[in-house]
């Protein structure tokens, strides 16, 4: 099943976490509303490196996306808008909506956005 194929039914962080599984991301942990899996950075300064990321997940999703990353360990970045994080010190949260979320809306859209933030960063 593709993850583009959405059952209508399928809501919120419950189905952010099986399409996170089926794109082949483990370890990924529901709490409440927040999803948080451990990606390895594709490109940028830290390219190779893994970091956590969660997502405060609506209840609506996929018709709402989730608003941007919350990283740890705290990592920078270059544009700003970078804040504290709900869930602790560990944590920052990248303020960043999701681009041309009304032409697909999946989490395969999300970490697409997810890894463009990290390519922008360009030092450690």
């Amino acid at each position: 099943m593709s993850v583009l194929n959405v059952d209508a039914a399928a809501r919120g962080p419950d189905e952010f976490a099986r399409q996170l599984n089926l794109l082949g991301i483990t370890g990924v942990s529901v709490n409440g509303s927040w999803v948080s899996f451990d990606l390895v950075i594709p490109m940028g300064a830290y390219a190779g490196a893994t970091r956590r990321i969660a997502a405060e997940v609506p209840v609506d999703f996929p018709d709402m996306p989730p608003p941007g990353p919350h990283v740890s360990p705290p990592t920078i970045h270059p544009a700003g808008a970078v804040h504290a994080s709900a869930l602790g010190a560990d944590w920052v949260y990248w303020s960043r909506p999701t681009p041309g979320w009304a032409t697909e809306r999946s989490v395969r859209a999300w970490l697409r956005h997810v890894r463009s933030l990290f390519a922008q960063v360009t030092s450690a």
